[in-house]
């Protein structure tokens, strides 16, 4: 009391009916009432924490999801009911899964031993009020192809489930959940049906077609401003490369055409106008979905971007070009264009993949700074301009091989038997 008093009589005094009363001790000592109030909520606030901390197990069971006491937006998961195989009568809401197995998207299938599956069905119960209308269901960052169903009714999918090469879906979409689909008691049963792609970053048949924070039960108008927003955020870095990759080429270009002596400036528009290219084709990949169509085109302006610095360099420099650069670029191109997407639906796999992709490269890498360093001691001030990007860019490739490698030889899972 006595200390609370002391700090009163300390502080400086405020114009209010109160002030006659800073020195009385009894007064000095009661806590405000905005604080009281603040101290009273803050409680609250922790009581209704820590019970939701205690409940949260039971509501979040894949078995029984309680979605009635959440907000507008509810995250479908960490756990799934999981079963590989394909199976139709997985849909149906009276299936019996008891027998299944309960699944993290937190993890990947081969921390369960699950791999070299081509189907494979996720199923949960989840109950949400009887009286709610207007809901849907939001589905992102999938690696498959997949059909949804609530009910057993079909309500959504995306890509091929027969002959499926390699489908990804990086974009928010939504699909409605008919109103005559929530049972009356609010139940709904939710099973989506994957077709599995045959590789993804962490090697051949260990694709893990849904991850954590991918699917959402949200209201119609929700998930409407829901794709909205992802759509915005996901493109509009790459609106913004795609205009001044284009718009740069463009006049690069321009600049050709009225100085044919400056070969150069045709190498640096192909070179930019690849680069814009890839990304509208990212950004249409963000806004549909991504087939082995759209990857064997993503990485096609990537191979003529490496040829088209190549000859920018040999350009600079005044170098002919000759039959072992020549195969350089060959080699460049097929690597970067090629390459990749056949490794991604896992047609090329195993070291051979490392040694076509990273050679050519690690070799331009190592080339074109000693070409131009070569120039510029020869006093081609073009050369020296232009050396320490390439040195720069020379040195992040082979930062990329040596994680690449790292990541090949010592992250990569080895399966369970």
């Amino acid at each position: 009391m006595a200390s609370i008093s002391l700090l009163a009589r300390t502080m400086k005094r405020r114009s209010s009916k109160f002030a006659q009363y800073t020195r009385c001790d009894i007064v000095g000592s009661m806590l405000p009432r905005t604080f009281r109030a603040a101290v009273w909520l803050f409680a609250a606030l922790a009581a209704t924490g820590s019970a939701t901390a205690q409940s949260t197990p039971e509501q979040f069971s894949p078995r029984h999801f309680d979605a009635s006491w959440l907000g507008a937006r509810v995250d479908l998961g960490p756990d799934w009911l999981f079963s590989p195989g394909d199976n139709p009568a997985y849909a149906s809401p009276a299936y019996d899964d008891s027998g299944w197995k309960t699944v993290s998207t937190k993890k990947q299938l081969i921390d369960y031993g699950i791999h070299d599956i081509p189907y494979a069905w996720y199923r949960m119960h989840v109950h949400v009020n009887h009286r709610w209308r207007d809901l849907a269901v939001e589905v992102q960052y999938i690696t498959g192809s997949y059909e949804l169903y609530v009910n057993g009714v079909q309500i959504g999918a995306n890509g091929k489930m027969v002959g499926m090469l390699e489908s990804n879906q990086a974009y928010l979409t939504s699909y409605d959940i008919p109103d005559s689909m929530i049972a009356p008691n609010g139940d709904l049963v939710i099973a989506i049906r994957f077709a599995i792609n045959k590789t993804d970053e962490s090697g051949p048949g260990a694709s893990t077609p849904l991850r954590a924070d991918c699917v959402f039960l949200a209201s119609r108008d929700a998930a409407k401003r829901d794709a909205s927003y992802e759509a915005f955020h996901q493109t509009a870095t790459y609106f913004t490369l795609f205009g001044l990759n284009f718009i740069v080429g463009i006049v690069a270009l321009a600049l050709y055409l009225a100085m044919r002596s400056q070969p150069e400036y045709m190498a640096i528009s192909v070179a930019l106008l690849a680069t814009s290219l890839q990304a509208a084709v990212t950004i249409w990949t963000h806004l549909h979905a991504f087939t082995a169509a759209d990857d064997f085109l993503s990485w096609v302006p990537v191979g003529i971007t490496g040829v088209a610095s190549i000859e920018f360099v040999r350009l600079i420099v005044r170098l002919r070009r000759s039959r072992w650069l020549l195969a350089l670029e060959i080699a460049s191109f097929l690597g970067l264009s090629f390459v990749p997407p056949l490794a991604h639906i896992g047609f090329w796999t195993g070291n051979s993949t490392l040694a076509s992709y990273f050679g050519p490269q690690l070799i331009v890498a190592a080339l074109l700074p000693v070409l131009l360093l070569r120039a510029a001691l020869r006093g081609n001030r073009d050369a020296r301009l232009f050396l320490p990007p390439f040195a720069f860019l020379g040195f992040l490739n082979f930062w990329n091989f040596l994680a690449n490698l790292y990541l090949f030889f010592s992250v990569l899972p080895k399966f369970p038997p």
